[in-house]
């Protein structure tokens, strides 16, 4: 089981790499959500020890309600620490939900996105929607590359080609294929 600190040590790292989805949001908030259980516990039992029934009861049950510090502070000062974690949790569970999402797609590489524009282009050319067994030669420095190729359109209006790549007849990924060209053109310069 992971300690306090480590959670929060946890929640640091996620919180500056940023968070590439809603989920891992959700798992930064539920780190800081088991830290104050076992805060909450630890400032239970400090008000149990010294019977202390309104401030033991007045104890949120989640993290986003805390607003005690000072009440916590006063009644019984020996909390001080504890107390501090949790506007420390507080503090960076704000800053966690104001986060941006910032998913981390799989860039393309620029060799990608030339291969794309130009197979684009070619369907420009023909004014073609779909096309079977596009001939790619050209564009893989001679390779028997063929493609089927087809302008999607999806329901937000947005235009993308969808493409299967096939080398020597052999469906193979793109990325794949432009490794053996950029092999090929070293060998052969």
């Amino acid at each position: 089981m992971l300690t306090v600190e480590a959670r929060i040590d946890r929640v640091n790292e996620k919180f500056s790499q940023g968070f590439p989805s809603k989920a891992a949001v959700k798992d930064a908030l539920g780190d800081l959500s088991w830290a104050y259980d076992s805060l909450k516990d630890t400032l239970g039992e400090a008000c149990l020890a010294v019977k202390n029934d309104d401030l033991y009861w007045a104890l949120p049950m989640f993290l986003h309600h805390w607003r005690h510090s000072e009440r916590f502070l006063n009644a019984l000062p020996e909390t001080e620490p504890t107390v501090r974690l949790v506007e420390q949790l507080v503090d960076l569970r704000n800053a966690v939900k104001n986060a941006p999402v910032t998913p981390k797609g799989t860039p393309k590489t620029t060799r990608e996105a030339e291969v794309t524009r130009a197979v684009r282009s070619l369907m420009e050319t023909r004014k073609a929607s779909y096309e079977r067994g596009l001939k790619l030669a050209e564009i893989f420095g001679g390779l028997h590359v063929t493609a089927n190729v087809h302008l999607v359109t999806n329901h937000f209006g947005t235009q993308f080609l969808r493409a299967f790549y096939y080398l020597n007849g052999e469906l193979t990924a793109v990325n794949v294929i432009i490794a053996i060209a950029e092999k090929l053109e070293a060998q052969n310069p």
